[in-house]
């Protein structure tokens, strides 16, 4: 069977089930420079070179153009058959929440650039829990949990993570997130079904490679499914926001040894792949999210600014009127009080 890591803790052996279609390579990446029409409906957020290509390989006709605070984004060329779609923005980031690029600083330049209406971070993840979920199978965040930050005591540690829910709009839509989805395999029948859990996902600054660790997050995070590092600032410069935000990744695999799991980056491409085909069948129907606002900060500002501006002009101008009025009158009664008294005839 294709998904052996299924049926043991131990056993990461196995191939990966072959793709529907070939995923590129970067020397196949267009690099044709296009000025987008702004503003975007969905930011990607991916980090690893499989995960930005997977969500590559979804574009339709790609383009790219160049942000200095952000680097380059990837966007679809728009013509008359994609007026009804889902506008996307493809980014690519530094691992982890924290630190320069990271996924924090990235979403926040990018939010007040592009200004999406959601931001969603694809990719892989490792799984928790290889008795109920399996390789290649894709998390979609119902809920998000941090745990690096802990209270140090005497004689234990307590964590102080936050546990949130993904924002309100999402949470609507991923309840039906896998009706109608068919997973992007060659011979579905000969494979075991990918499927799709909606559940926590734990994010936190380590990238585990151990058996020891993983077991460690799992039995203090019993309901978690998943543990990857950018979701924590993605939710935090989603929130500062005020816009959605989801975390939608493949399992790569159990936050083991790459030697402990033959295939490993055949099963990561897999994994982001299964991510990144899941989330274009999510925005399908772009009538779900046509209500949705788009970011209106930096806007907002900018508006704010140019009414106080012409606020300001008018009333400098109005200044120099009365200013020249008031001018006009001292002349005018210099004059009468300089004139001879008129003569009366008697």
């Amino acid at each position: 069977m294709l998904f052996e890591a299924a049926n043991s803790s131990k056993d990461y052996h196995g191939d990966p089930p072959q793709l529907l279609y070939d995923v590129p390579s970067s020397s196949g990446i267009q690099t044709t420079d296009k000025e987008p029409k702004l503003p975007v409906d969905i930011l990607f957020l991916t980090v690893e070179n499989d995960e930005f290509l997977a969500c590559y390989q979804q574009l339709k006709n790609p383009c790219r153009q160049w942000f200095d605070d952000l680097g380059y984004v990837y966007f679809e060329e728009e013509d008359e058959s994609q007026k009804e779609k889902v506008k996307i923005a493809l980014l690519k980031c530094y691992g982890g929440s924290g630190g320069p690029g990271g996924s924090l600083i990235s979403v926040k330049n990018a939010v007040t650039v592009l200004r999406p209406k959601a931001v969603i971070s694809v990719g892989a993840c490792s799984g928790l829990n290889p008795a109920k979920t399996k390789l290649g199978d894709v998390i979609v965040s119902s809920r998000l949990s941090t745990y690096a930050s802990k209270l140090v005591m005497s004689d234990q540690e307590q964590s102080t993570g936050l546990r949130t829910y993904i924002s309100k709009h999402f949470l609507n839509v991923i309840k039906n997130c896998a009706d109608g989805w068919e997973a992007p395999l060659k011979n579905p029948e000969a494979s075991q079904a990918v499927e799709v859990h909606c559940g926590e996902i734990l994010s936190g600054p380590e990238q585990i490679q151990a058996e020891y660790r993983r077991d460690q997050l799992a039995k203090c995070n019993l309901m978690a499914m998943a543990v990857e590092m950018e979701g924590e600032g993605v939710f935090t410069a989603a929130f500062d926001s005020g816009i959605e935000w989801l975390i939608v990744k493949g399992i790569a695999d159990y936050a083991v040894s790459s030697s402990a799991q033959q295939n490993a980056k055949s099963w990561r491409r897999c994994a982001c792949v299964m991510a990144a085909s899941l989330v274009m069948h999510i925005l399908s129907n772009s009538t779900v999210f046509r209500s949705w606002p788009h970011y209106k900060g930096r806007v907002a500002g900018i508006k704010r600014s140019a009414e106080c501006v012409e606020v300001a002009g008018s009333v400098k101008s109005l200044k120099s009127d009365v200013a020249d009025v008031q001018l006009r009158l001292t002349q005018v009664e210099e004059k009468q009080s300089s004139a001879e008294p008129p003569i009366i005839p008697g």
